[in-house]
Protein backbone atom coordinates (compact mmCIF):
# COMPACT_ATOMS: atom_id res chain seq x y z
CA UNK A 1 0.00 0.00 0.00
CA UNK A 2 2.83 2.37 0.74
CA UNK A 3 4.41 2.13 -2.46
CA UNK A 4 1.28 2.37 -4.44
CA UNK A 5 0.54 5.11 -2.65
CA UNK A 6 4.08 7.27 -3.29
CA UNK A 7 4.14 6.55 -6.87
CA UNK A 8 0.61 7.81 -7.68
CA UNK A 9 1.97 11.03 -5.48
CA UNK A 10 4.20 11.20 -7.85
CA UNK A 11 2.28 10.71 -11.15
CA UNK A 12 -0.03 13.66 -9.67
CA UNK A 13 3.32 15.48 -9.47
CA UNK A 14 3.46 15.11 -6.05
CA UNK A 15 6.71 13.14 -4.45
CA UNK A 16 6.36 13.35 -0.74
CA UNK A 17 5.45 11.01 1.59
CA UNK A 18 1.91 10.92 3.64
CA UNK A 19 2.45 12.51 7.16
CA UNK A 20 -1.43 12.84 7.34
CA UNK A 21 -4.88 11.82 6.24
CA UNK A 22 -6.57 14.79 5.91
CA UNK A 23 -5.26 18.29 4.52
CA UNK A 24 -3.27 19.28 1.38
CA UNK A 25 -0.41 17.16 1.37
CA UNK A 26 1.70 19.80 -1.29
CA UNK A 27 2.26 21.70 -3.92
CA UNK A 28 5.05 20.84 -6.76
CA UNK A 29 6.00 23.05 -10.33
CA UNK A 30 7.43 20.53 -13.50
CA UNK A 31 10.75 20.44 -14.24
CA UNK A 32 12.96 21.89 -16.54
CA UNK A 33 13.95 18.38 -18.12
CA UNK A 34 9.61 18.18 -19.51
CA UNK A 35 9.10 17.37 -22.63
CA UNK A 36 6.04 18.03 -24.98
CA UNK A 37 5.93 16.63 -28.75
CA UNK A 38 3.78 16.11 -31.58
CA UNK A 39 4.97 13.61 -34.04
CA UNK A 40 3.10 13.95 -37.04
CA UNK A 41 3.15 12.86 -41.30
CA UNK A 42 2.73 14.69 -44.57
CA UNK A 43 2.74 13.29 -48.01
CA UNK A 44 6.63 13.39 -48.32
CA UNK A 45 7.84 13.02 -44.88
CA UNK A 46 7.53 12.46 -41.14
CA UNK A 47 7.77 15.31 -38.48
CA UNK A 48 7.79 16.18 -34.87
CA UNK A 49 7.72 19.18 -33.47
CA UNK A 50 9.65 19.39 -29.53
CA UNK A 51 9.37 22.01 -26.71
CA UNK A 52 10.72 21.83 -23.47
CA UNK A 53 9.02 24.95 -22.17
CA UNK A 54 6.38 22.94 -20.34
CA UNK A 55 4.66 25.00 -17.37
CA UNK A 56 2.53 23.52 -14.84
CA UNK A 57 1.26 22.67 -11.23
CA UNK A 58 -0.10 19.80 -9.38
CA UNK A 59 -2.07 19.17 -6.12
CA UNK A 60 -2.76 16.66 -4.11
CA UNK A 61 -5.18 16.74 -1.09
CA UNK A 62 -8.43 15.54 0.44
CA UNK A 63 -10.53 18.32 -0.58
CA UNK A 64 -13.80 16.98 -2.53
CA UNK A 65 -13.60 19.57 -4.71
CA UNK A 66 -10.76 18.13 -6.85
CA UNK A 67 -10.47 15.12 -9.08
CA UNK A 68 -10.90 12.24 -7.73
CA UNK A 69 -8.28 9.62 -7.42
CA UNK A 70 -9.81 6.31 -8.14
CA UNK A 71 -7.79 2.65 -6.75
CA UNK A 72 -6.02 4.96 -4.13
CA UNK A 73 -5.27 3.09 -0.74
CA UNK A 74 -6.93 6.28 0.86
CA UNK A 75 -9.57 8.95 -0.54
CA UNK A 76 -7.15 11.52 -2.43
CA UNK A 77 -7.85 14.08 -5.02
CA UNK A 78 -5.76 15.92 -7.07
CA UNK A 79 -5.20 18.79 -9.25
CA UNK A 80 -2.40 18.68 -12.46
CA UNK A 81 -2.54 20.52 -15.19
CA UNK A 82 0.38 21.91 -17.42
CA UNK A 83 0.72 24.19 -21.08
CA UNK A 84 3.28 24.26 -23.49
CA UNK A 85 3.80 27.66 -25.99
CA UNK A 86 2.62 26.85 -29.34
CA UNK A 87 5.92 29.44 -30.67
CA UNK A 88 8.20 27.70 -28.65
CA UNK A 89 7.99 24.56 -30.28
CA UNK A 90 10.31 23.09 -32.76
CA UNK A 91 9.78 21.11 -35.69
CA UNK A 92 13.43 21.69 -37.30
CA UNK A 93 12.22 23.26 -40.33
CA UNK A 94 11.72 27.14 -39.94
CA UNK A 95 9.21 26.70 -42.60
CA UNK A 96 7.43 24.09 -41.11
CA UNK A 97 7.24 25.78 -37.50
CA UNK A 98 5.62 28.73 -39.48
CA UNK A 99 3.02 26.25 -40.95
CA UNK A 100 2.30 24.39 -37.73
CA UNK A 101 2.08 28.25 -35.89
CA UNK A 102 -0.05 29.52 -38.37
CA UNK A 103 -2.66 25.93 -38.32
CA UNK A 104 -2.55 25.73 -35.01
CA UNK A 105 -3.85 29.72 -34.60
CA UNK A 106 -1.05 30.55 -32.67
CA UNK A 107 -1.72 34.12 -32.58
CA UNK A 108 -5.27 33.54 -30.75
CA UNK A 109 -4.08 30.85 -29.27
CA UNK A 110 -0.73 30.73 -27.83
CA UNK A 111 -0.63 27.61 -25.49
CA UNK A 112 -1.89 24.06 -25.96
CA UNK A 113 -2.87 23.32 -22.28
CA UNK A 114 -3.99 19.67 -20.55
CA UNK A 115 -6.23 19.75 -17.30
CA UNK A 116 -6.43 16.51 -15.50
CA UNK A 117 -10.23 15.73 -14.84
CA UNK A 118 -9.76 11.67 -13.62
CA UNK A 119 -7.35 9.26 -12.56
CA UNK A 120 -7.61 5.63 -12.19
CA UNK A 121 -4.61 2.88 -10.90
CA UNK A 122 -4.17 -0.19 -13.25
CA UNK A 123 -1.10 -1.64 -12.55
CA UNK A 124 2.27 -2.17 -10.64
CA UNK A 125 4.97 -2.74 -13.15
CA UNK A 126 8.38 -4.38 -12.89
CA UNK A 127 11.20 -1.84 -12.41
CA UNK A 128 9.01 0.27 -9.75
CA UNK A 129 6.41 1.85 -12.08
CA UNK A 130 2.87 2.75 -11.80
CA UNK A 131 0.85 2.13 -14.92
CA UNK A 132 -2.54 4.83 -14.94
CA UNK A 133 -5.50 5.54 -17.00
CA UNK A 134 -6.55 9.30 -16.95
CA UNK A 135 -9.21 11.49 -18.49
CA UNK A 136 -8.31 14.98 -18.94
CA UNK A 137 -9.46 17.36 -21.40
CA UNK A 138 -6.64 18.69 -23.81
CA UNK A 139 -7.05 22.13 -25.49
CA UNK A 140 -5.68 22.66 -28.83
CA UNK A 141 -6.11 26.27 -31.52
CA UNK A 142 -8.71 27.42 -28.32
CA UNK A 143 -10.62 24.24 -28.88
CA UNK A 144 -11.16 21.45 -25.37
CA UNK A 145 -11.38 18.11 -26.12
CA UNK A 146 -11.88 15.30 -23.71
CA UNK A 147 -9.17 12.27 -23.80
CA UNK A 148 -8.58 9.05 -21.86
CA UNK A 149 -4.81 8.45 -22.00
CA UNK A 150 -2.73 5.78 -20.24
CA UNK A 151 0.20 6.89 -18.22
CA UNK A 152 3.35 5.78 -16.95
CA UNK A 153 5.71 6.26 -14.10
CA UNK A 154 8.86 5.53 -13.81
CA UNK A 155 11.46 6.76 -10.87
CA UNK A 156 14.97 8.54 -12.12
CA UNK A 157 16.30 8.11 -8.30
CA UNK A 158 17.25 11.47 -6.45
CA UNK A 159 13.45 11.89 -5.32
CA UNK A 160 13.21 12.41 -9.12
CA UNK A 161 10.00 11.07 -11.41
CA UNK A 162 9.09 10.84 -14.84
CA UNK A 163 5.62 10.43 -16.09
CA UNK A 164 4.97 9.08 -19.79
CA UNK A 165 2.00 9.14 -21.90
CA UNK A 166 0.86 9.41 -25.70
CA UNK A 167 -2.35 9.96 -27.45
CA UNK A 168 -3.51 10.05 -31.38
CA UNK A 169 -5.80 12.85 -31.80
CA UNK A 170 -6.53 14.25 -35.01
CA UNK A 171 -6.43 18.21 -36.37
CA UNK A 172 -9.67 18.68 -37.74
CA UNK A 173 -11.03 17.09 -34.32
CA UNK A 174 -10.06 20.39 -32.63
CA UNK A 175 -11.15 22.95 -35.79
CA UNK A 176 -7.32 22.80 -37.08
CA UNK A 177 -7.10 22.52 -40.61
CA UNK A 178 -4.01 20.45 -41.46
CA UNK A 179 -1.40 22.52 -43.32
CA UNK A 180 0.04 22.85 -46.98
CA UNK A 181 2.78 23.89 -49.02
CA UNK A 182 4.10 24.62 -52.41
CA UNK A 183 0.41 25.61 -53.42
CA UNK A 184 -0.91 22.55 -51.83
CA UNK A 185 1.40 19.42 -53.30
CA UNK A 186 2.53 18.83 -50.11
CA UNK A 187 0.09 18.43 -47.29
CA UNK A 188 0.50 17.20 -43.78
CA UNK A 189 -2.30 14.30 -42.36
CA UNK A 190 -4.71 14.63 -40.05
CA UNK A 191 -3.85 12.45 -37.60
CA UNK A 192 -1.02 13.45 -34.90
CA UNK A 193 0.34 11.69 -32.02
CA UNK A 194 0.40 13.71 -28.49
CA UNK A 195 3.21 12.83 -26.53
CA UNK A 196 4.41 14.40 -23.16
CA UNK A 197 7.65 13.14 -20.61
CA UNK A 198 6.63 15.13 -17.53
CA UNK A 199 9.56 15.22 -14.63
CA UNK A 200 9.26 16.17 -11.53
CA UNK A 201 11.32 16.67 -8.35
Amino acid sequence: MKMICRYFIAVMVITQPLFAITGTFGTYSISKESKVWIEGSSTVNQFTCLTYNVQGIGILDTAKTTSQVIGAPMQLSCKAEFAVSVKSMDCGNRMMNNDMYEALKSDEHNLISYQLKQVRILNTLPGDQLEAMTQGILIVAGSPQTIHMKVRLKPLGGGKYSIEGQKDVTMTSFGVKPPTAMMGLIKAHDRLTFHFNIVVE
